[in-house]
């Protein structure tokens, strides 16, 4: 498929001395003797934090002293605990069996550093890149992506079958009354950039202050919820003259066209009546139409980042998974080097250091001295074929591993099904914040909500008291490791 290519945006324009002049300038940012910002760089001074301010930290010393705000923001998403479990969540493969096969913590790890990298190189503001980078997959559930579905699944066909259910869960639908044939044209479709900014915004605090929410620079909050590396996007121009209260008026017009989206959905029928597997294909429909549109009539659902460091993430996000799953899908024996097309192997490369060291080169000169992001044409195509061509059919194969095993495809242990566990916790965590005097030591009472004022907690969401206790469930299965997933489901094993 031809990719398409913004007018304003160049590529394949250098000749052999403007690359040569590129390369010299970009090793003397990279030796530190040239520290001059890009005219397109963030500056510390335009940082601004939703909620002002933030109040002095009181310490036994007392001191005070100024602080870069975007470094500030790193350490509250590295020492937050959303962050902390990221070691165990799937990046391609859940609960891998083998020390060297990438999870999500390592993914943002490597994304964060590769992302530094190229600021430097290109005179941005590194320390609001790794930040982004540190905080842009915060969101991501257990199973990864399959986990999005998963989720989204959950949010109807956990309340379907109301015939079947105890007086508990009939009670909840006649609360939800309307709302749960509606939930989905609410909430919108469970989306782990949206999650992330969930988490910084409301589900964290500070270590030491007693306010939910890390308070992180609008910036930094833009760049988690605009990246999104399931977009074929090898070309970007971030939308720089968005400023203040206008990028948070941007995300909330984000929020809403996932709704809007995800309200097109059409049920045959009653949703009580709908099985998980109908169900499941409705939910596909929407992720298809939220990524890709419908025909000609309607576009994808996006959000451009409105920062050049932004723009680094999204690009930088893609650029290392590709690299990374191809190396894990040759470590667990799907794919042998010799099956990568030539076509992919003459410009990338046939391994993840080659492949990721040219994407990382070639971004950097094309995108030197400019106010946008881009490939040449040569490598964008080639990156377009290695993921969409190649990679994406592996990818559906260890799916279905997954939907059977759960695991390392090479070691046997039946898992269960998968939407049947997550629509059980649904289930569960629902019951359980509903009656919590009776299910006092189920953990999303005893270990997420204690601590939490749950009438505030609610009333951030302004959705309403039914919904919200929804959104929480999703809150709290969302922040998951895939371990804790199947140990908090394994009663369907009994």
């Amino acid at each position: 498929m031809p990719l398409k290519k913004p007018d304003d945006i160049r590529s394949d324009e250098l000749t052999a001395g403007e690359i040569k002049d590129i390369c010299r300038e970009i090793g003397a940012r990279n030796l530190g003797k040239e520290k001059n910002p890009s005219e397109y760089a963030t500056s510390n001074a335009e940082a601004e934090r939703p909620h002002g301010p933030d109040e002095p930290r009181r310490t036994a010393y007392g001191y005070e002293y100024a602080r870069d705000p975007f470094r500030e923001d790193c350490e509250r998403i590295v020492y937050s605990k959303a962050s902390e479990r990221m070691w165990g969540k799937t990046q391609m493969i859940p609960i891998p069996q083998r020390a060297h096969i990438t999870n999500r913590g390592i993914h943002t790890d490597r994304v964060s550093q590769t992302a530094r990298s190229i600021a430097r190189e290109l005179g941005m503001n590194e320390d609001l890149t790794e930040a982004i980078g540190r905080g842009h997959d915060l969101g991501h559930p257990p199973l990864g992506h399959q986990g999005e579905v998963l989720l989204t699944t959950a949010l109807f066909s956990a309340l379907a079958k109301a015939k079947n259910e105890d007086g508990e869960v009939r009670e909840l639908l006649e609360l939800l009354g309307e709302d749960r044939q509606n939930l989905l044209k609410i909430l919108g479709m469970f989306k782990h950039n949206i999650q992330g900014l969930n988490v910084v915004d409301r589900i964290e605090s500070r270590r030491g202050f007693p306010a939910a929410g890390l308070n992180l620079t609008n910036h930094v909050r833009h760049g988690i919820i605009s990246h999104d590396g399931e977009k074929d996007v090898y070309r970007v121009k971030p939308r720089l003259g968005i400023k203040g209260e206008a990028i948070e008026e941007d995300i909330k017009g984000y929020r809403q066209r996932i709704i809007e989206a995800s309200a097109l959905l059409d049920f045959a029928g009653d949703l009580r009546d709908a099985n998980d597997g109908e169900i499941k294909i409705a939910v596909a429909q929407i992720i298809n139409r939220v990524h890709k549109g419908d025909g000609d009539k309607e576009k994808g659902v996006t959000i451009t980042p409105v920062t050049m460091e932004g723009g680094i993430i999204m690009m930088v996000d893609v650029l290392q998974y590709v690299g990374e799953d191809l190396e894990d899908l040759i470590s667990l024996g799907v794919v042998e080097r010799k099956h990568i097309p030539p076509e992919i192997v003459q410009v990338l490369g046939n391994n993840g250091s080659d492949i990721i060291h040219t994407l990382l080169s070639d971004l950097v000169v094309h995108s030197y001295g400019q106010g946008h992001l881009c490939y040449s044409e040569k490598v964008a195509d080639a990156l377009q074929k290695l993921k969409r061509d190649f990679l994406y059919k592996y990818y559906y194969k260890v799916n279905s591993w997954v939907e059977a095993e759960a695991q390392d495809p090479r070691i046997a242990k039946h898992a269960g099904n998968l939407q049947e566990r997550m629509n059980y916790l649904f289930r569960k965590y629902l019951k359980a914040l509903r009656y919590t005097y009776k299910h006092p030591g189920c953990q999303i009472v005893a270990g997420y909500m204690d601590g939490r004022d749950m009438h505030d907690y609610y009333a951030k969401m302004s959705l309403g008291y039914p919904v919200s206790m929804c959104q929480t469930v999703v809150d709290y299965i969302a922040g998951f490791t895939d371990q804790f997933f199947f140990e908090e489901s394994g009663k369907l094993d009994e």
